[in-house]
């Protein structure tokens, strides 16, 4: 029997978020965030830092912020040495920290600011031009995101930073640290010329995936003074654990439809392929002529992920989630006999006689 397996890739990009403000000179303005309305410049579209939470009421993201005052030698850790949290108060429509902060006085003195997310509190390392973070053991909902490091900041003056679609706050641009992953199956068919097919998919694993790893984010110190702006991380990762994981097959029997029959949805991994990562699955298939079984068979298959998809997507990136669909086959060519007659060839002859009585 010929099957055919084939892979579809789904890529969901962006996420962002966002800031900008108006400042009033000479009075003291507090320090706020706005990350929910950020329009990219690409103008794509718009993504709410808030959809990341189910209850608005808790979103949230930390912030270090290092003042550079004037006449005054270093950076100070302006919201402590660990930093603040950073909630969505949804009656003044302000992202900010429940301790009030202002901006500095001095138009000399600026603020760098560093914000990041970890809804599993995974060790996060900080400092004015890095971000480490550690994932020991990656969950299924894992979410770790940073933004865009905002330096040389003043107030909250969106006319001076010319963020688009920016209103309020320091700009705070997110992205996800991580890929999404989604597995499911179909068949093209399950009934034909009399003929029904109940096809599963069992003993599914990922080998050779990426299941700890630290991420190390680098940063451009801007020179004192410098136009505030937002600059983007360099991003290195380093795979700490490499072995794979098992994957429950969902009751019931494959349909024509894949929302019907998914093995993974959505699961947080690293954007980390490795060239030897596989997807590894049964393919169960019994063919009834009406109630009677009559042909059942157990195909195994082993595939290299990065052989998948038209092109090959040889590689994952953070902030995009990948979809491969099992499309399984189960016809074959009707069997058919092809009868033939051969003519008699005529040959030498012999001959013999019996004769009864007997003399």
């Amino acid at each position: 029997m010929k099957k055919y397996i084939i892979i579809a890739l789904a890529a969901v990009v962006a996420f962002t978020a966002c800031t900008k403000t108006n400042p009033e000179e000479k009075k003291a303005e507090q320090i706020s965030f706005q990350v929910a309305n950020y329009v990219p410049q690409t103008k794509a579209g718009e993504v709410s830092f808030l959809s990341e939470f189910e209850n608005p009421a808790d979103a949230h993201f930390q912030s270090k912020a290092y003042l550079h005052a004037d006449g005054v030698q270093g950076a100070r850790d302006y919201f402590g040495a660990n930093g603040e949290t950073i909630k969505w108060f949804s009656d003044k429509t302000q992202w900010r920290s429940e301790q009030v902060y202002f901006w500095p006085k001095s138009a000399d003195s600026y603020i760098n600011f560093v914000s990041w997310y970890d809804n599993k509190e995974n060790t996060t390392t900080v400092t004015e031009t890095t971000i480490t973070w550690a994932c020991n053991d990656i969950d299924a909902d894992q979410n770790f995101m940073w933004a865009d490091e905002a330096w040389g900041y003043k107030n909250n003056d969106g006319a001076v930073y010319k963020k688009d679609g920016v209103t309020e706050g320091v700009p705070t641009l997110f992205h996800h640290a991580l890929a999404k992953l989604t597995i499911n199956a179909k068949a093209t068919t399950v009934a034909e010329e009399g003929t029904t097919w109940d096809i599963t998919i069992e003993n599914v694993s990922v080998n050779n995936h990426v299941n700890s790893a630290e991420l190390v984010l680098t940063n451009t110190l801007t020179e004192a003074g410098a136009t505030a702006d937002t600059a983007p991380y360099t991003a290195a990762w380093d795979a700490k654990n490499v072995a794979g994981f098992s994957i429950t097959s969902p009751a019931g029997k494959l349909t024509t439809d894949a929302s019907d029959y998914v093995l993974v949805s959505e699961k947080s991994i690293f954007p980390l392929l490795q060239a030897t990562e596989t997807l590894n699955f049964d393919i169960h298939i019994k063919a009834y002529h009406g109630t009677t079984l009559y042909s059942e068979e157990v195909i195994t298959k082993s595939i290299l992920f990065n052989t998948l998809g038209t092109p090959a997507i040889t590689a994952w990136n953070n902030n995009t989630k990948y979809t491969y669909t099992i499309i399984i086959n189960p016809m074959t060519d009707i069997i058919l006999f092809d009868p033939a007659l051969e003519p008699w060839v005529a040959t030498a002859e012999e001959s013999a006689t019996y004769t009864w009585p007997e003399e």
